[in-house]
């Protein structure tokens, strides 16, 4: 019998493999709103509410995306959707292992400068549509901006969770938004990112806003 972490590493490759298959029918469109688009030469720190995050998991572009996983069996399960769709996964949240992920991530982007980094910044437990720092963190160090990301359709399936997570419905075109982007400066001296965090909830909330009226 299978157990532990092996098991949730089984089931999160099963999971990766449902999530590939499911998406796979999807027409995509890219929309860039502000004046960054991200890219290999000019990677961004890529910022979506965790509701958002089952199709935030299929962006294939830019190629080369990290995201922030987190230390839970939540975490674990997400693993097996990075491993088939490509990205690279360094562990570590808000709540758990948040400094020791900060200093994986800062060795692997000086190692890998084409990367973009993934990040749900309500996750992993909330609340709901509030940023944590940790996104700022890592533009602070890597010199990448904070960039909103709206990754959206416009059917889907309301789960009851904390986050009211959206399932899209197949056969359906999928909308990858990219806001305006925020720049941290390697000096900023507010460790909580007080008035870049209330900035970024604004601007993903505008992201949803513009998409309600004009898709």
């Amino acid at each position: 019998m299978i157990k532990g972490s092996s098991a949730n590493f089984v089931a999160s490759i099963i999971i990766g493999l449902f999530h590939y298959v499911y998406l796979l029918f999807a027409r995509k469109k890219f929309v860039y709103l502000g004046d960054f688009t991200p890219s290999e030469q000019t990677p961004g720190v890529l910022c979506c509410w965790h509701e958002n995050a089952f199709i935030s998991l299929s962006l294939k572009k830019p190629k080369d995306i990290s995201i922030l996983v987190s230390r839970s069996k939540d975490g674990d399960l997400v693993r097996g959707i990075t491993l088939v769709n490509g990205w690279k996964a360094v562990r570590g949240s808000s709540t758990r292992g948040g400094e020791e992920a900060l200093i994986e991530y800062q060795t692997f982007l000086t190692e890998n400068p084409t990367y973009s980094v993934g990040v749900t910044v309500d996750g992993p437990r909330g609340p709901r549509h509030q940023p944590k720092r940790g996104a700022f963190e890592i533009a602070k160090m890597s010199g990448r901006p904070v960039v909103p990301f709206l990754p959206v359709a416009k059917k889907n399936k309301i789960l009851g969770t904390w986050d009211k997570m959206k399932i899209p419905r197949i056969f359906q075109t999928y909308y990858y938004i990219f806001g305006e982007p925020i720049y941290i400066s390697p000096n900023h001296d507010d460790p909580r990112y007080l008035s870049e965090r209330d900035l970024l909830a604004t601007r993903l909330n505008n992201l949803q806003d513009h998409f309600d009226q004009h898709f």
